[in-house]
């Protein structure tokens, strides 16, 4: 049976309080499929298509694309992800049969797999304009932070973005606060 994954967004305050959530389960369960990712890899790859997802739906318009790319220090690799206004999006990673042992958290170690040395970069790719690149240091590799961190620094909008992978589902929350 076909997941089907769906994206809410709300908005409170006159605009100045948005929230969005997901749950893109099928998109990484095909993800998953087709790289035949392991563990941690398919943890860092489904947090890294939720993040685009995100942000994709809540930075772009009409035919605008954005281009993710995440270069850590970690088994994975390097991690790209492209995503449109549409809500389409995919995405590869260079290592993809990476499995760790639990953190000590008891949960799959994304922040292993990613590494905590490297950047996140996000290039739009606007239509009626040369293509824009903002780029921030890795904060923690757990990929959320550092979506977070890439938002109030590049986009200075303060966000937060929480990306969980619960067994195969992901489901992501980013509150947005509209100045």
């Amino acid at each position: 049976m076909v997941q089907k994954d769906y994206l809410v967004k709300s908005v409170a305050n006159d605009g100045m309080f948005r929230a969005y959530a997901i749950d893109a389960t099928g998109v990484v369960q095909e993800a998953q499929r087709r790289h035949d990712t392991w563990s941690a890899a398919s943890a860092a790859l489904g947090r890294s298509l939720v993040g685009t997802l995100l942000l994709a739906s809540s930075l772009l318009k009409n035919t605008e694309k954005m281009t993710v790319k995440i270069q850590g220090n970690g088994p994975v690799g390097a991690i790209v992800v492209d995503g449109n206004a549409d809500g389409m999006v995919k995405g590869y990673l260079q290592q993809p049969h990476v499995h760790l042992p639990l953190n000590e958290k008891k949960k799959i170690d994304v922040k292993g797999a990613v590494g905590t040395t490297g950047t996140l970069s996000v290039t739009k790719d606007m239509p009626e304009g040369k293509p824009f690149t903002g780029q921030v240091p890795l904060v923690s590799g757990e990929l959320g932070e550092d979506f977070t961190y890439y938002l109030a620094q590049s986009e200075q909008i303060p966000h937060r973005l929480v990306c969980q992978y619960l067994s195969i589902r992901i489901i992501a929350s980013q509150l947005r606060a509209a100045f």
